[in-house]
């Protein structure tokens, strides 16, 4: 059994998954922590769970104040990168430092792969990484285009071939906007530049977990074989938090709802869920 830190970068749609594997390890008998924005101490402490700070304490209402990283504008890649370059670029030194502090005496790093501090830190203190992660789009595949693109052209010869150029384009864009913060990191803690930066987790040949599950995702054949589908990680209740009183009615009157939502981001997609909810 060993040490797992598991780190993540975001809101509760990032941290909310690393606590529930973080809670699966435990009971697998494995020593895990949560490594985040600090503003997150009180949430994960409430869950008891260890916790280590990475970086300046980012919540909801800093990112607030922001309303450009909600653009949508080139499928959302603005706001993406209006994240980056207001909010993380710039402490991402302290990041590196926070992190490759927290897991001096780790046997694992399990890092979200936009916390590209994650690998820094990780070659820098030399124990071994991987990635987990919910989003399979990250990863570039002839199947389907990048998350900006609005539509599939399908997996036919033609589809795969516009795919792959569009995936070009994302890489050559992705690597405009990451490479350059990210080397300068490197060269600080005196490791070697790398390209591509922000693919570093695919490409690595670590392990990389995609918590979706097989029924929902079709793995494209071309993914590298470290990626790995786990399945949908089931924990979504915050102890700390009551639940709310508004929707009891609802959930207790007549045939099950249909609920309709979408997620924070302007490249999230719809999803429709029709579970049924438990019967009091």
């Amino acid at each position: 059994m060993g040490t797992v830190v598991l780190a993540t970068i975001g809101s509760w749609g990032d941290l909310f998954p690393a606590i529930g594997l973080a809670k699966g390890l435990i009971e697998a008998g494995h020593d895990a922590r949560i490594a985040a924005s600090p503003a997150y101490y009180e949430l994960v402490q409430g869950e008891g769970l260890e916790f280590s700070g990475i970086g300046p304490a980012l919540g909801f209402s800093n990112y607030a104040r922001d309303p450009k990283i909600l653009s949508g504008r080139l499928g959302g890649f603005a706001g993406f990168a209006r994240v980056f370059r207001r909010f993380i670029f710039p402490a991402l030194d302290r990041y590196v430092d926070d992190l490759a502090a927290s897991i001096r005496d780790a046997d694992l790093l399990l890092a979200h792969p936009a916390l590209v501090a994650g690998p820094i830190a990780a070659e820098y203190v030399g124990i071994r990484w991987a990635t987990f992660s919910v989003f399979p789009g990250l990863i570039p595949t002839a199947y389907w285009p990048p998350a900006p693109t609005r539509a599939s052209l399908g997996s036919g010869r033609t589809g795969r071939m516009v795919h792959r150029a569009a995936w070009s384009a994302t890489r050559f864009n992705m690597a405009r906007l990451f490479d350059g913060p990210v080397n300068r990191a490197r060269c600080r803690v005196g490791l070697a530049a790398v390209s591509d930066a922000f693919f570093a987790p695919v490409e690595s040949g670590c392990p990389y977990l995609v918590m979706a599950s097989p029924l929902v995702i079709d793995r494209p054949p071309d993914w590298p074989p470290t990626v790995t589908l786990t399945g949908f990680v089931a924990w979504d209740r915050v102890s700390s938090f009551p639940d709310p009183a508004g929707p009891a009615w609802l959930l207790a009157a007549g045939e099950p709802p249909v609920l309709v939502t979408v997620g924070a981001s302007p490249r999230s997609t719809l999803s429709i869920s029709t579970a049924t909810p438990p019967r009091r």
